[in-house]
């Protein structure tokens, strides 16, 4: 998948010739002293998926935000689509990411 302007474009699999699933949207909740935080993000860069990064130590409106949501100060925090994953589990977010 790749960014064209501000609109998303879906790539077609060039094993199965099917389009890729339709677009979660990723918000990552991080700090930037946070080490997992950027094994996370560094992740999504390498693997072409497209996210927005919030750092919870400058923006009060997104860590109120991730409080609402998990209750807890850990980072990173992901929302996939609408799902949320507290930590870094790679396989774990493919799952949330697939369904």
């Amino acid at each position: 998948m790749t960014l064209k302007g501000c609109e998303m474009v879906r790539k077609r699999n060039r094993r199965t010739k099917q389009a890729d699933p339709p677009l979660k949207h990723v918000k990552v909740y991080s700090t930037p002293a946070c080490p997992w935080c950027k094994v996370a993000k560094a992740y999504l860069k390498d693997n072409d998926i497209p996210f927005m990064d919030i750092d919870v130590s400058r923006d009060r409106a997104g860590l109120k935000e991730m409080l609402a949501m998990t209750g807890q100060h850990g980072v990173p925090v992901l929302l996939v689509g609408e799902k949320t994953m507290v930590g870094w589990n790679p396989g774990e977010f493919e799952k949330l990411r697939r369904h």
